[in-house]
């Protein structure tokens, strides 16, 4: 039966689950390599029964289910996707099929005799540990030198093959996107993904794309890690690995790591820019540390409040009484509102008809609201709610586009006097 839900444009090469089915594919190739079967007999089926499913023969045999949740550590909080996941392989065609439950962080209480799922489900570990959000890489990359190793082929450049592959799972997703649930084509053969690994042999090169993507990838990660461990230090004067506490700055790191795509969030919290990204490193200059301890993971410390921080769609927020849109979620941005040598008005003025015409970020926004920041090019003090209300409906000097767009406003002041005055967040 099909899952009633169509996941497939979330899914890449580029983020945990794409990267966790790469890895098993992998795995599974050189198990069949060398047990000398038929490569041709494997298919994975995306998105279809499960996350990911393994087919030998046109038979069902292994069921994947993938969850980059970091926030939770016991098996109870993982029931119903559990219960999913085990009858999705009953109402299959092998219902004698095996289950894998993949998970960033360990279930504590899995072996407990509490737990119902224990002898029915396996929790897929590599090297008999969890793989980490980000400690996929390095498994992907011991198993294609095990293939390269079995095909006789000595190629130090793995990371070419990776990416290789990386972009052959986001071209097939891309394809099946454009084909409709209807007619869409779910199963790729794993005689595909072998051969792309080593065509790549030959294409060292051709792959720069992919190369520049992860490496910017991977500095937005690092400098969001390197701004929590700072403000773990300032706060709480201890490190981020020996805290057991709950707080709302851990949360908020942890549910903006499990964001399906990074780099839309990077958009998202940078709501004025537009026509930048057609340059990877534009992730990098958009994701600045010293800006994302500031103004995204210091507002949700300041809040002091785990259980209002929640995610929608790509983007991290919180409810407060404090949001003008009492149903939505408050966002914090990175939107500066001050420009330098133009007046209040102008600065204003373009940057608000800017957001109002960023078409790709404006789902994520409407019926939300968000922090907006004023730095000292202004003079005068710091730009008030009112200036921004007003600056958004209208102007004198230069009509607003008329799209509608319901968005809320809370300047980065606004909101920490609210937090100092009321001890933290409410809603």
């Amino acid at each position: 039966m099909p899952r009633g839900n169509d996941a497939i444009p979330s899914w890449s090469g580029f983020n945990y689950q794409g990267k966790i089915m790469l890895l098993c594919i992998m795995e599974k190739i050189n198990s069949i390599i060398l047990s000398g079967k038929d490569l041709s007999e494997y298919e994975v089926e995306l998105e279809l029964q499960e996350d990911f499913v393994f087919i030998e023969k046109g038979k069902s045999r292994q069921f994947y289910q993938v969850k980059a949740t970091l926030s939770r550590s016991k098996w109870n909080e993982y029931e119903e996707a559990l219960e999913k996941l085990i009858n999705h392989r009953n109402s299959s065609n092998n219902a004698s099929a095996d289950c894998y439950f993949v998970v960033a962080r360990p279930i504590s209480d899995w072996t407990s005799s509490t737990n119902p799922y224990k002898s029915s489900v396996n929790i897929y570990k590599y090297n008999s540990n969890e793989v980490e959000v980000d400690g996929v890489k390095g498994p992907i990359y011991t198993e294609i030198e095990k293939i390269l190793h079995y095909k006789g082929i000595k190629f130090k450049n793995i990371e070419a093959i990776y990416g290789s592959l990386c972009i052959f799972i986001d071209d097939k997703v891309a394809l099946m996107h454009t084909q409709g649930a209807k007619e869409r084509k779910y199963k790729i053969g794993f005689s595909e993904f072998l051969k792309t690994a080593l065509d790549a042999v030959d294409k060292i090169d051709a792959e720069k794309e992919y190369v520049i993507k992860e490496k910017a990838y991977e500095h937005m990660i690092a400098g969001l890690k390197k701004s929590l461990i700072d403000l773990c230090q300032k706060k709480c004067h201890r490190k981020y690995e020996d805290c057991e506490s709950k707080c709302a700055l851990k949360t908020s790191y942890k549910k903006i790591l499990e964001l399906t795509d990074l780099r839309k969030y990077c958009k998202v919290i940078n709501p004025s820019v537009v026509e930048e990204w057609d340059d990877e490193m534009s992730y990098v200059e958009y994701f600045s540390k010293s800006k994302i301890k500031q103004y995204i993971l210091g507002i949700f410390l300041e809040s002091n409040n785990s259980e209002l921080i929640e995610s929608k769609e790509n983007t991290v927020g919180m409810r407060s009484e404090i949001n003008p849109l009492s149903q939505g979620i408050l966002i914090p941005t990175l939107l500066d509102l001050a420009e330098p040598f133009d007046s209040i008005e102008d600065s204003m003025q373009n940057k608000l008809q800017t957001l109002r015409e960023n078409t790709e970020v404006l789902d994520e926004l409407i019926g939300n609201s968000i922090t907006v920041e004023s730095n000292d090019y202004f003079n005068s003090s710091s730009i008030s709610q009112a200036q921004i209300t007003s600056a958004w409906e209208t102007f004198d000097i230069k009509e607003i586009s008329s799209i509608p767009c319901d968005i809320g406003f809370v300047t980065v002041s606004d909101l920490r006097n609210y937090f100092k005055e009321n001890g933290g967040n409410y809603e």
